[in-house]
């Protein structure tokens, strides 16, 4: 299981490190080379979930994924808005601020002591706050990332199959990079 778990990770990194170099580049034309690129980057990335769901206490994992993700990207939103006045990165994703990704991270971190505690895994207190930093950073950044994708391929959404939400990649770029974080944590 770990080797194939670090190999889908590998695999998953140089996908996305693939995108990020090819598309400021003018490289995306090359569309076969980018649509595979992208579906392993998304395959192998989402491949982690499947292999959390076979570790022991695998379901209550992919619940702290999912809850620690969305309620850090909430509360870097509603924080954000209600004290953010620094941006983030503005040519990237104009209305995320410092104060949000903050706030997103204190709630991430709450939200991890929380699931851990109330899904009865064996982890400590100090091995929460850990996680939950990580999940909140990392999701952060994987929908920074994400964006920068998007703005550099000039495009606003990543399908129109979400309307309203920026497409299937805005609903997901933060899942998929916590699925490989809690894979490595957890085995």
């Amino acid at each position: 299981g770990r080797i194939i778990g670090f190999s889908a990770t590998g695999y998953a990194l140089v996908s996305a490190a693939y995108l990020l170099i090819a598309v400021p580049a003018g490289l995306l034309r090359l569309r076969v080379v980018s649509t595979l690129a992208v579906v392993g980057f998304v395959g192998s990335t989402m491949a982690h979930g499947t292999m959390i769901r076979g570790l022991e206490d695998g379901m209550a994992w992919i619940i702290v994924v999912l809850c620690v993700t969305f309620s850090t990207d909430t509360g870097a939103l509603i924080l954000g808005r209600a004290f953010g006045s620094r941006k983030l990165a503005p040519s990237i994703s104009p209305g995320k601020t410092w104060e949000g990704a903050v706030g997103g991270l204190a709630v991430g971190i709450i939200v991890c002591l929380v699931a851990v505690e109330l899904l009865a895994l064996d982890v400590s207190i100090v091995g929460a706050v850990l996680l939950g930093t990580a999940l909140a950073i990392t999701g952060q950044l994987g929908d920074l990332a994400e964006s920068q994708l998007k703005r550099q391929a000039g495009t606003k959404d990543s399908s129109s199959l979400v309307p309203g939400h920026g497409g299937v990649l805005d609903r997901i770029d933060s899942v998929v990079w916590n699925l490989v974080v809690v894979y490595h944590f957890v085995s």
